[in-house]
């Protein structure tokens, strides 16, 4: 905390942080990558999808909004997902109709 001129100003220089957590997050999110670009080299199809993370997310620090984001992404290919079962389903119908 710092008084300057009668305002309180509070501030975090992360030095209390211990350094083997950061090392052991940086090899989780490395491993976390790693199995990612596995995924992604097993389904290239996806890769676009992934493109289009990066792009949105390179701008975007907070982590709430990156959050809100990786929603609004997943709830739009959700409904592509529907759209495309429904679609399917009305193929089906028409199907066993005949």
């Amino acid at each position: 905390m710092i008084n300057d001129q009668g305002v309180t100003m509070y501030y975090d220089d992360f030095t209390m942080q211990p350094k083997t957590r950061a090392s052991v997050e940086t090899r989780e999110v490395q491993e976390l990558i790693r199995q990612r670009d596995r995924f992604l080299s097993d389904n290239p199809d996806l890769m676009t999808t992934q493109e289009e993370i990066d792009r949105m997310l390179s701008t975007t620090f907070d982590p709430v909004l990156r959050l809100e984001i990786l929603f609004m992404l997943i709830s739009e290919k959700l409904g592509e997902m529907r759209a495309v079962f429904e679609e399917v389903l009305n193929l089906a119908e028409r199907v066993v109709k005949e």
